[in-house]
This record gives C-alpha cells, sequence and structure tokens, in this order.
C-alpha cells in the first residue's frame, strides 16, 4: 500500500523535474521492497543513486550506495558489495556529518569479520 502512494508522489514529481524529490521517493521505495523482493529494491536503488550523483546530492548518494552494498552482501556478490562500500565511504568522509559514514563502516567491518572476505587495507586510515 505505502508502494503504491510512493510511486504515484514518484510520477508528480517527476513531471515537475524535482529531482531531489525523485532521488528521495526512489530511496524510499527501495526500502519497501529491499526484504522481500531485493532485485527490484537493487533497481529502485539504482535509480536513486543516478538521480542523486546527477544533482550531486552527497548525502543521497551515500544512503543510496549504502543500501545497495547491503544487498550486494545478502546476495554474496561480495567484490560489488566492497565496490559500493569504498565509494560510499569515499563521499562519506567528504559529509560534514559523520553519521552516513558510521553507517558504512559497520557495514563494511560487519562484511570483513563475518565473511572473511579481505584483509581490511589501510586500516588506520578508514577508522
Amino acid at each position: 500500500m505505502s508502494s503504491t502512494f510512493r510511486v504515484k508522489s514518484l510520477a508528480v514529481y517527476e513531471e515537475s523535474e524535482d529531482k531531489q524529490s525523485i532521488a528521495r521517493v526512489l530511496y524510499e521505495i527501495g526500502l519497501v521492497h529491499d526484504l522481500p523482493n531485493p532485485d527490484q529494491a537493487l533497481e529502485y536503488f539504482n535509480r536513486s543513486l543516478a538521480v542523486s550523483e546527477e544533482i550531486r546530492g552527497k548525502s543521497r548518494t551515500v544512503m543510496a550506495l549504502n543500501r545497495l552494498d547491503l544487498i550486494y552482501h545478502s546476495q554474496a556478490r561480495y567484490e560489488l558489495a566492497v565496490e559500493t562500500y569504498e565509494k560510499s565511504r569515499a563521499l562519506g568522509e567528504d559529509l560534514n556529518g559523520k553519521r552516513p559514514l558510521e553507517r558504512v563502516l559497520n557495514n563494511l567491518g560487519d562484511l570483513y569479520l563475518f565473511h572473511g572476505f579481505r584483509v581490511v587495507r589501510d586500516m588506520s586510515r578508514i577508522l
């Protein structure tokens, strides 16, 4: 139900070309689909990412990348998860607030801890 309203609001924002709202609503629709349909969530998060990058919205870009990371991680697509974690970490370091960066580092740490995927490079720089 909530997805239906968001899809309708997305159409309104797309018609008015309100890119910031488009990126936000795409992200929110991705959240709705995250657990029940991760492939569809990937589509919405990727669309949100593209719009966020277009308008240079770093915070929303980091948020979209972080959600993509989590899905890639859950799908055992570890190389892709690490790549997107690294992108979101680099952008997160540029933001004034620490919250987005904290989430990225926490999720990246989980990937390394639980899957022993790779040794964390340059740990002192990351922390």
